[in-house]
């Protein structure tokens, strides 16, 4: 009787559970190893990124992971059967739950990882962390956002910045920027950066944050236990998950430079792009960069490309604002086929993006839809017929155009003819299809003003145009003051720029209103 206790209690002994499951998990990532399949890829001797033991390169030609073999599918199915069985006998254990979760979506068992997920029976942030992993991986961008936000709502303030701890992927001044922060500062800089990543503004969710919440919540799960390259997570792989993502899959792979021969090489998500930028402000950067700080896949896409050559200007009118984008794309742009359609959208700081309007042929032309807000960001998208090809511009805006009180437009460049246009809609059948002009030519330049001050008698005008990199002005046009002045109007002229060298410029129109300035500018590039 008191034998029969014993073992009952030992059978009952939640270290003893736990302890028996992590060495189930342990077993079959040895089982898994030991039946890697074989690449016959040629060595890499350079490593685009040295983390550690690691070595990380980014090669577009380079073949998908050869399919695992039976029995490593074998032993994942077995583990699964011990880790349920852990379950039923320690309810509610975060990191059993992680692992089934995660053996679960590995095996492409999506709904019932889904289903775990939603009987949940851990901490309620967890919980919901472990939705979002499934949710993502299922493809449900948008469902996954929410998962990850109920999830960073129902955590602690600083268990909050540990899942948005960005740190790793930024680099020299941001990084010391980051350090800078408060945790409270950390979480609204950490979201502002995320939400700068977002591949598309066509697209529902916003992939970058979801994809970045799932390798918080890999490396969360995997922390502590053996990993496929039969080693525990570190913190070089950790800070390798973190920026490229966990491999889709392994093999045994030949030698490296600083490897050995028959060394594990994971395969990473491909294509992949540096979604983010490397400072915390979001200024203009390269998706496509050959090295970026780190990378991101966008589910169902093929390619993603910069549309490098858009003129995009903002207009104000009741509640919104209206957007206008001229391009024309060369002829060499993979996307200059029939069927190419396109989207100008806009995002506001606290609202989901929208999309504006459609465009039926993206291959150029000048479009203009508004907007609701006071965008953040906008710009123009284009997509093939298949929806795997996307081309953008995007444009981030630290100052909106307010929807109360006075406001200057962005300036619209548009071709010079025998008479000035008055109104925007005249502009646009002439508007340049981009911010290229050849040398010694004319062009044209519209803006609006609106909701000028009631009483307003004197406003005066002034343009100028500079070199792109500073210095003073070449060209200077000012008008004397108007009286009255009208509260909302438009005003065009045309600029005669033969004396300009080839080069880049800055283009500026300056409204005085009394003691107050308002500016607007537009870069250019003479050819």
């Amino acid at each position: 009787m008191l034998l029969t206790l014993l073992a009952l209690l030992a059978v009952q002994d939640p270290e003893a559970i736990l302890k028996e499951a992590r060495s189930a998990q342990a077993s079959f990532e040895r089982t898994r190893r030991f039946h890697l399949p074989r690449s016959h890829a040629e060595a890499r001797h350079r490593c685009d990124e040295q983390i550690g033991g690691l070595c990380y390169w980014y090669d577009p030609g380079e073949s998908p992971p050869p399919p695992e073999g039976a029995a490593i599918a074998a032993a994942r199915s077995a583990l699964l059967v011990e880790l349920a069985a852990a379950a039923e006998r320690l309810p509610g254990n975060p990191w059993i739950l992680g692992q089934q979760v995660w053996y679960l979506i590995e095996a492409s068992r999506l709904d019932e990882a889904r289903d775990l997920a939603g009987r949940c029976a851990a901490a309620r942030g967890w919980c919901s962390a472990l939705a979002g992993l499934v949710l993502h991986r299922a493809g449900a961008i948008p469902s996954a956002d929410s998962a990850f936000s109920r999830a960073l709502e129902l955590v602690e303030p600083e268990a909050r910045c540990g899942w948005l701890d960005i740190r790793l992927l930024l680099s020299g001044s941001a990084a010391r920027q980051w350090r800078s922060l408060s945790c409270a500062e950390q979480v609204v800089a950490a979201e502002g950066w995320l939400e700068r990543g977002r591949p598309l503004l066509a697209l529902a969710g916003n992939s970058v944050r979801t994809e970045f919440l799932s390798r918080q919540a890999i490396v969360r799960i995997v922390e502590g236990t053996l990993t496929p390259y039969g080693t525990r997570l570190d913190d070089a792989h950790r800070e390798f998950v973190l920026r490229y993502g966990w491999s889709t899959g392994w093999s045994q792979g030949q030698a490296w430079a600083g490897g050995r021969d028959g060394s594990v090489r994971g395969h990473d998500p491909f294509p992949a792009w540096g979604l983010t930028p490397a400072n915390l402000t979001g200024d203009e950067f390269d998706i496509n960069h050959d090295r970026p700080r780190a990378r991101f896949p966008v589910p169902g896409l093929a390619a993603l490309l910069t549309l490098e050559d858009v003129q995009l200007a903002r207009f104000p009118r009741p509640g919104g604002t209206l957007l206008v984008a001229a391009w024309q794309l060369p002829p060499a742009n993979p996307l200059n086929t029939a069927g190419v359609t396109g989207v100008l959208a806009g995002k506001t700081l606290r609202q989901a993006p929208e999309v504006a309007g459609q465009i039926p042929d993206g291959r150029g032309g000048v479009a203009s839809a508004v907007a609701t807000g006071a965008l953040v960001s906008g710009g123009l998208e284009l997509l093939t017929a298949d929806g795997a090809t996307w081309a953008r511009h995007r444009e981030e805006w630290a100052d909106p155009l307010p929807t109360s009180g006075p406001v200057l437009s962005d300036l619209l460049l548009y071709q010079a003819g025998e008479s000035n246009p008055e109104l925007l809609d005249e502009v646009l059948p002439r508007a340049i299809r981009g911010t290229a002009v050849r040398r010694g030519g004319a062009i044209g330049l519209y803006w609006e003003w609106a909701r000028l001050p009631p009483g307003t008698e004197a406003v005066s005008t002034r343009i100028q145009l500079r070199p792109g990199r500073g210095g003073a002005a070449t060209l200077a046009w000012s008008w004397p003051a108007q009286n009255p002045m009208p509260r909302s109007g438009s005003g065009s002229m045309g600029l005669d720029l033969g004396r300009l060298g080839r080069g880049e410029y800055i283009l500026e129109v300056v409204l005085t209103v009394g003691a107050r300035e308002l500016r607007s500018q537009r870069a250019l590039r003479v050819n």
